[in-house]
């Protein structure tokens, strides 16, 4: 997942699909995926967006109003910007997870 919006591997040639409204020369470029599927109008679903609960480890003290620290990590993924990131998914191995993603639907995503 953190690729997806950070590193520079989808190949795209913007002349192509004329995303800036002028004519240009065709050139193969690579942008972060997301960027792409903004460009494109394309929806994107995150899988493992907590990594398996590994990020437990990583601390986010600007979340206040949650108290899990996976949930957390979450709530930021699902307040990330880009419109086409239309859904989450991550595993709820005991009811215990449930309650807590639950918990972190029934919030507004974080607006900064």
């Amino acid at each position: 997942m953190p690729e997806a919006l950070v590193e520079k591997w989808q190949h795209f040639d913007e002349a192509r699909f004329n995303v800036n409204g002028t004519i240009a020369q065709s050139e193969l470029s690579s942008k972060v995926l997301v960027a792409v599927c903004n460009l494109l109008k394309m929806n994107l679903m995150v899988s493992k967006p907590i990594l398996e609960g590994a990020v437990k480890e990583i601390k986010i003290d600007s979340i206040t109003n949650i108290n899990d620290p996976v949930a957390k990590h979450l709530q930021l993924v699902r307040s990330m910007p880009p419109r086409c990131i239309i859904s989450t998914m991550c595993g709820m191995k005991s009811v215990t997870n449930v309650n807590s993603n639950f918990n972190v639907i029934q919030r507004e995503p974080l607006n900064r």
